[in-house]
Formats: structure tokens, C-alpha cells, sequence
């Protein structure tokens, strides 16, 4: 039996002086899980301009 794990998370950033942060951590984080073996999808969005979504499986 196979199993698939997925996970989706929403992320609040707490103001613009974040955002860059967020912007570095967030291009690593998603280099790193396109890359990764075993990730057969991975996604991101943003919804306005303080909240952002991730989806991987």
C-alpha cells in the first residue's frame, strides 16, 4: 500500500520590514523542495500582499 503525504500551510507576514526575509527564506525553502527526491509537486501563492500559501506533495 502507498501512501501520499500532502501538506498545504498559510503564512501571515507581520509587516513590510518582514517581507524581505520572508522573500530569501521563502525562494531557499522552495529551491530546496523542488529538489528534493520524492516531491512530486510543489506549489506557492500569494493572497494579498501579507499572506502566502504552500502546497506540496
Amino acid at each position: 500500500m502507498t501512501f501520499m503525504l500532502i501538506s498545504v500551510t498559510c503564512l501571515h507576514v507581520r509587516g513590510l520590514w518582514a517581507l524581505p526575509f520572508f522573500t530569501m527564506h521563502a525562494v531557499r525553502s522552495a529551491t530546496q523542495s523542488r529538489q528534493a527526491k520524492g516531491v512530486l509537486y510543489f506549489s506557492t501563492d500569494r493572497e494579498g500582499l501579507f499572506t502566502y500559501w504552500t502546497l506540496s506533495a
